[in-house]
């Protein structure tokens, strides 16, 4: 035997069993046994593996690595959990164009069985058991990465759907929202089993004072067939003009509403080209008449001013939104410029005037980590993520590749200019 496994020889067997027991090792066998055991166990690192966050095999990349189950605990309101939102979890959520409604109905029906928490550095690793929705036999196991910022860096599940490192079924969302509510309310939903409260089928669930009573026999809900709903006479009436008149009120109608009455749509639409030719005898032109109501043409300052304010929190604004829809951006300045055809004309303002939302992983780190980094590096000044007064702006940029660094590490130089 080696000199330096001798310290286990001079032990007594129940001192060596407990260091065993602390090691998850097993207890059975001779003193010699024992020691053989303990020497393995040291040789072999207690038989876990290291976390690698960062994985620079290429084979390896869509691999997430887990602590030992060892290293995990309970999640309570006294473990020290990452700074997760509900906006986390809309903006991870979004950029694979999925609700997080199922989940959190999930999360709230009880599905959630337990979830643990351990820590290794500033990152936090989950481990959920939830249970399935159609059938009470199956549950799965969920696996969650979080940065201590409240990023959703990885997460794996064992359903069909929850494929690493980007998992994003309904079991995962109930325990992001199961993390989410312990960190902030210190409460969390789990499925109770019938021993775990008190019984309740002996009680009444709501008190009954009187006898049932049918509806036909309510005071006050006769019928008099003496009412005529048609007072006007058929003969009376004139086809043409009531179809006109039915015509009238229903473009009346859906004109001041969102209404999608199936009616509406045996009406032809009407010709706004023919409309705009046609009246060249106003005192206004239709079309520039429609841009001056967008905001698009002929603005003055106070219009700039009034703009500028409504859209200063950029994504989080409507009107920044609906503003872009009406104006030239520089994103697509220079497609306007190459656009040449017609149709090429026609797509490029459909695709203004109708954009489709740009979602990814970048994105998503960014207006996570903004927030955080202004309120941090107040000294650090640019263009135009914020605004300081009304003629400075700041802009803050999160690269998604050096989201692991610190900002005083030197990872490449600039080029000379």
């Amino acid at each position: 035997m080696e000199k330096k496994y001798e310290k286990y020889s001079n032990l007594p067997i129940t001192e060596l069993k407990n260091i065993l027991r602390r090691r998850g090792g097993a207890l059975k066998g001779k003193k010699k046994d024992l020691i053989e055991r303990l020497i393995f166990y040291d040789k072999n690192n207690n038989f876990t593996i290291k976390p690698a966050l960062l994985i620079d095999d290429p084979h390896l990349q869509n691999t997430l690595f887990t602590p030992s189950a060892d290293k995990y605990k309970d999640m309570n309101s006294n473990c020290n959990l990452p700074s997760l939102k509900k906006l986390n979890i809309f903006n991870y959520l979004e950029r694979f164009d999925v609700t997080s409604e199922k989940g959190r109905k999930m999360y709230e029906n009880k599905f959630l069985l337990n979830v643990r928490v351990a820590m290794n550095g500033n990152t936090y690793f989950f481990k959920g058991k939830c249970k399935a929705s159609m059938k009470k036999s199956i549950s799965y196991i969920i696996d969650i990465q979080i940065s201590a910022s409240g990023t959703i860096e990885a997460s794996q599940c064992d359903c069909g759907v929850g494929e690493q490192p980007t998992a994003h079924c309904k079991h995962v969302v109930a325990v992001l929202f199961a993390i989410e509510q312990m960190k902030w309310e210190k409460k969390i939903i789990l499925n109770v089993t019938c021993t775990q409260e008190l019984q309740s089928f002996h009680k009444p669930d709501k008190q009954y004072f009187g006898t049932p009573l049918k509806t036909s026999n309510l005071p006050g809900n006769q019928l008099n067939e003496s009412v005529n709903f048609q007072p006007v006479d058929p003969a009376m009436l004139n086809p043409e003009k009531y179809r006109e008149r039915v015509r009238n009120q229903c473009i009346s109608f859906v004109a001041y509403s969102s209404s999608t009455m199936p009616f509406k749509y045996t009406i032809m639409p009407a010709n706004i080209y023919a409309a705009v030719a046609d009246h060249d005898y106003a005192a206004v032109d239709l079309a520039e008449e429609v841009l001056k109501s967008l905001k698009v043409a002929n603005l003055n300052d106070k219009d700039i001013e009034e703009i500028e304010k409504s859209t200063r929190d950029q994504a989080d604004s409507t009107q920044w939104q609906e503003r872009r829809r009406h104006h030239l951006t520089a994103s697509n300045f220079y497609n306007c410029c190459k656009a040449i055809s017609s149709t090429a004309k026609i797509n490029l303002v459909e695709r203004i005037i109708h954009p489709t939302p740009f979602k990814s992983k970048q994105t998503q780190h960014g207006r996570d980590c903004e927030a955080k980094a202004i309120s941090i590096f107040e000294h650090f000044t640019a263009t135009p993520d914020g605004l300081i007064g009304d003629e400075t702006l700041i802009e803050v940029k999160c690269p998604w590749n050096q989201r692991k660094d610190l900002v005083n590490e030197k990872n490449y130089s600039l080029p000379d200019v």
